[in-house]
């Protein structure tokens, strides 16, 4: 008999084959798209390589011709600073300060006054000239209600002077009765003598009574003068006093309108408001003591800047300066150094640790022109030496002589050559050497001179054992200065020609661009 296990293993389906997979084809096409960048990235390298190799050449080709005309003109040295204009005259509007009155007053204490009207900045006023406008309902209408009251004052003064009128005949009428009693009791006092006792003592009770009624009738009526009197000067005194409120309201009424005080230009003053820094405009509230405009007198301008302690010490009173705008690069003004500060200041540059001093310095501009604002930046140039109407070479051009700075070489064209040539030199600034004698104008001289590279006649055709004999000259040298690229020839020997085919290669193929530098190589080059 078969067991249930059996029977189950043998009644089991067989599994069949199972499919196969297909593989995508996204594999294979992002490995073309990376071969492709691949590729890419390697023609591109390798152009960029090929650029930088005919650089050099090019450069050889420009260098070779880097010469420049002796030019005419004057030169100038000078430094520059920089600096702020302002205004030697000028005057700022404020919100006026209103003053109160009889409680009625705003004052200027927590007062914000509207603007309904003001100038434009930048435009030209006279004085006498509207400036600004503020709204003055509320000043109109304390004087009207002041006006008002004063008239009410009036009223009451003539009134009370019409009841003490009345009221004075009134107490002279009973004074004038006191009289007359007094009178009748002394006429009644006159017959004691022939009536009884008992009478005469009346009457003489009826007199006394009589004089002493009309004694207080009398201080009555002067204490009662007296009294009228002050009450009426009381009044005149609120009607005075009322009269000054209604000045003080006629003044802030009038002190709401602000007139130019002087001739000038109109400038708005910035303030910090609403998050960011602005000029005020018509319908902005502002408070008493806030300028918020200028007039400033452009006839007679000045620019305030920080000169360098160095620097400092080359400035001199009445000393020509030329000043110009940065907003305007066009313009030029002359000007002269007006007040220089005695007292030295840390430097408040970003950065700095203090231990550069710096000087304020005035500057006057002389003349007056439109453009200049207050509070735009200018820079100064400070003339320190003028030679007027000079040969100018460019100052990398000349090679010092040593030991001297009024002597030097430059290297002049001549055909296809360089020829040295020895020249007398005058001022210079930071561009341009003035020459006084040895050039010409318009003739052409090299930018960077090759001196180390140029050997003397003398040892370029003989040696100690050549048949002339003679020693050679001296050898020129080339040194570097302490402030940048200084080239200075030892020795007076004359400098011979240089061929400007082999030159223009040497120093582009090297890389060097200052003279020094330039001199150096083409020595070692030469050598070699």
């Amino acid at each position: 008999m078969t067991s249930p296990t059996l029977l189950a293993e043998k009644v089991q389906p067989v599994a069949g084959p199972k499919p196969e997979r297909r593989r995508p084809r996204r594999g294979r096409a992002a490995v073309w798209v990376l071969c492709g960048l691949i590729l890419v990235v390697m023609l591109a390298a390798a152009w960029v390589l090929k650029v930088r190799r005919q650089a050099p050449a090019q450069g050889a080709a420009g260098g070779a011709t880097a010469f420049v005309p002796v030019s005419r003109g004057p030169l100038v040295r000078s430094f520059r600073v920089g600096g702020t204009v302002a205004a030697v005259h000028f005057a700022s509007i404020m919100p006026p300060a209103l003053r109160t009155y009889a409680g009625r007053g705003r004052g200027s204490s927590g007062l914000s006054l509207t603007i309904v009207k003001i100038a434009q900045s930048g435009g030209r006023v006279k004085k006498g000239d509207v400036l600004a406008e503020f709204d003055r309902q509320a000043q109109l209408n304390d004087y009207e209600e002041l006006q008002s009251d004063l008239i009410g004052l009036d009223d009451q003064l003539a009134k009370r002077r019409a009841d003490i009128d009345v009221e004075r005949e009134q107490r002279k009428t009973e004074l004038q009765r006191a009289i007359n009693e007094v009178e009748s009791a002394r006429l009644e006092n006159q017959r004691n003598e022939v009536i009884s006792k008992i009478d005469a003592e009346k009457n003489q009770q009826a007199l006394a009574e009589a004089e002493a009624n009309l004694k207080m009738l009398r201080e009555t009526q002067r204490l009662r003068d007296e009294a009228n009197d002050a009450s009426i000067k009381l009044l005149e005194i609120g009607i005075e006093r009322q009269r000054v409120y209604m000045e003080r309201a006629r003044l802030n009424f009038e002190r709401m309108v602000i007139h130019s005080p002087i001739d000038g230009m109109a400038v708005a003053v910035p303030f910090f408001r609403s998050g960011s820094m602005g000029t005020v405009q018509e319908g902005d509230q502002v408070r008493p003591g806030m300028p918020f405009l200028q007039v400033v007198d452009s006839s007679e301008m000045i620019v305030r800047a920080r000169v360098n302690q160095v620097d400092a010490a080359l400035l001199r009173p009445n000393g020509p300066v030329q000043i110009r705008l940065d907003a305007y690069p066009d313009v030029l003004l002359p000007g002269r150094v007006q007040n220089v500060g005695t007292m030295a200041q840390a430097s408040s540059s970003r950065g700095s640790t203090g231990a550069v001093k710096t000087f304020q310095a005035l500057f006057a501009v002389d003349g007056a022109d439109l453009r200049l604002i207050p509070d735009i930046s200018a820079s100064v140039d400070v003339i320190i030496e003028r030679a007027p109407e000079s040969l100018l070479v460019p100052r990398g051009a000349v090679v010092l002589q040593a030991g001297s700075r009024q002597a030097g070489f430059v290297w002049v064209k001549q055909g296809d050559t360089a020829q040295a040539r020895s020249v007398k030199l005058g001022p210079r600034n930071d561009t341009h050497w003035a020459v006084t004698g040895g050039l010409q104008e318009g003739e052409l001289v090299a930018a960077l001179p090759p001196a180390a590279a140029v050997k003397p006649p003398a040892q370029q055709q003989t040696s100690p054992g050549q048949p002339n004999g003679n020693p050679p000259a001296a050898q020129p040298t080339a040194t570097q200065g302490s402030k940048g690229s200084r080239s200075k020839v030892q020795g007076s020997a004359t400098l011979g020609p240089l061929d400007l085919g082999t030159l223009g290669p040497c120093l582009s193929a090297s890389g060097l661009q200052s003279p020094a530098s330039s001199l150096l190589f083409v020595r070692a080059h030469a050598a070699n």
